[in-house]
């Protein structure tokens, strides 16, 4: 039973007679039969308020007094008489988890797109309150998926920040049709909130679902630039989440509102530096304020241990370093102000300089190694590495590079298993487009099964790893269908 108030006790002393008193007391408290009573032989106002300006139903929905609710409505109680505060019933009893509640008044016409005195939805109270039976039964009584609060955040927002973010919850949203790349005030999609808040497994959920890895918010940010921010994760985890989001197509160049690219955000973090150069990252980008991603600090004045502390470089500006003069070699984007900057950088750091004579000498073999008449270096720049993947100079390479090339054994290493990782998922959805486009008899459906291998490939070249990744899903799906079937006969 609820603990005693202070309308309790001024109901035994001052007000034992008062009908109205009596009627807020026994909701209050659950006495179902006195108040059946009272209702039956008093006929009192049921939607009268008390000296606090709230209902009798306010007081049996928020002390949880199921038998009550039912009681109040069945009795014709109206389920929409706000409390004092301005917020309904329902949401009162949405906020406090009350699935029984929820329902009684649904059911008998509490508004289930009612919104609390501060505008948000009651949608978005089960939804930050992580209560999938209200989530669902609301969406399922009419609530409306996309509606807003007044920062514009929609349900999607509310399901992807905060602690315990629930999958259950999100594909419920989702099922239900809520547009995945709605943005905020702030011009963040739940891609943006994910990918600076969340666990890795929520994005590829989202992503997989069609969120835009692109998606830019007011400053310019993408999901790749936000998920810098991510202190729930391990370093480890935040790598995956990087190596995901450019498997789903995320430009590795774009710039934000600030003329930052992801590789001026990561260029601290030595594995991501490289991931992204792999992936295409210009090590040359020149930001607002004039600064490449590369930025080091020039002769010291005093030989003091401090200053040569100062003009040592971490493994990232190092793979930085190694990267500016592979493309200065290839002749890559060297009319830029960027690289301009880089190479004068380069020179007046001493490390630098040093590093750059050590890249030199493994550049000069690299240069001579061709495949179908191009140097590794260019065919790798160029990301062709899909292509060449299996070629045999290119597999060797990848054998020997950790020996042969210590310096740029990263960057060949990760650019070249990007190319073979690639070149399996194109194969993979190649096969299951094929299965798919034939008859039982295996002869062609329709015309895919007849264009020219080279022809597919290229075609299939637009897609991005994820959309590869999921043909193959989709096809493994069906197969299971198809065999589930066939065990019941069907």
């Amino acid at each position: 039973m609820a603990p005693f108030s202070t309308k309790d006790v001024r109901y035994f002393f001052t007000s034992k007679e008062k009908i109205t008193e009596k009627l807020h007391y026994y909701a209050r408290r659950g006495l179902t039969d006195k108040l059946r009573k009272l209702i039956k032989h008093a006929k009192p106002d049921l939607n009268v308020l008390d000296d606090g300006g709230d209902p009798c139903l306010y007081h049996a929905v928020v002390n949880g007094q199921v038998e009550v609710v039912k009681l109040l409505i069945d009795s014709g109680a109206d389920v929409n008489v706000p409390a004092a505060d301005g917020n309904s019933c329902i949401c009162f009893a949405v906020a406090n988890g009350q699935k029984d509640i929820v329902r009684l008044l649904a059911d008998s016409g509490a508004d289930v797109n009612a919104t609390t005195a501060q505008s948000i939805p009651i949608l978005h109270y089960a939804i930050a309150n992580r209560n999938t039976d209200i989530v669902r039964f609301l969406l399922d009584s009419g609530a409306n998926v996309n509606a807003t609060d007044n920062d514009g955040n929609g349900t999607l927002h509310y399901a992807c920040i905060g602690k315990g973010i629930n999958l259950e919850i999100i594909r419920t949203l989702l099922d239900h049709g809520v547009n995945a790349n709605a943005v905020n005030s702030d011009g963040n999609t739940p891609l943006h909130i994910v990918a600076e808040h969340a666990t890795p497994n929520i994005l590829k959920f989202l992503v997989n679902h069609g969120a835009n890895v692109n998606a830019q918010n007011n400053k310019g940010n993408t999901a790749l630039h936000l998920a810098s921010r991510n202190r729930r994760v391990s370093n480890l985890e935040n790598t995956k989440v990087i190596k995901f989001l450019i498997d789903s197509g995320a430009d590795v160049n774009v710039p934000n509102q600030d003329g930052n690219t992801p590789l001026h955000i990561y260029s601290t973090t030595h594995p991501i530096v490289v991931m992204l150069l792999s992936a295409g990252a210009n090590v040359n980008a020149v930001n607002n304020s004039g600064k490449t991603p590369l930025n080091l600090r020039s002769h010291p004045t005093q030989d003091s241990i401090a200053d040569r502390m100062l003009n040592s470089l971490t493994n990232a500006q190092l793979a930085l370093v190694s990267h500016a003069n592979m493309m200065e070699c290839c002749n890559k984007n060297t009319d830029s102000a960027g690289f301009q900057q880089n190479k004068k950088n380069i020179i007046s750091n001493p490390r630098a300089a040093q590093h750059k004579q050590e890249c030199q000498k493994e550049l000069e073999e690299l240069s001579k190694i061709n495949v179908n008449g191009k140097s590794i270096l260019n065919v790798l720049l160029d990301n062709n590495a899909t292509r060449f993947a299996n070629h045999p100079t290119v597999v060797a390479v990848l054998e020997s590079c950790e020996e042969k090339f210590p310096i740029y054994a990263p960057f060949l290493k990760s650019s070249i298993e990007v190319g073979i990782n690639r070149r399996k998922l194109m194969q993979s959805a190649l096969k299951s487009i094929d299965d798919v486009c034939k008859n039982k008899d295996n002869t062609p459906r329709n015309y895919w099964n007849v264009i020219p291998q080279e022809l597919k490939e290229n075609i299939l070249k637009y897609l991005n790893n994820t959309d590869l990744s999921n043909i193959q899903q989709d096809n493994k799906k069906k197969d299971v269908n198809k065999n589930k079937s066939s065990s019941l006969g069907i």
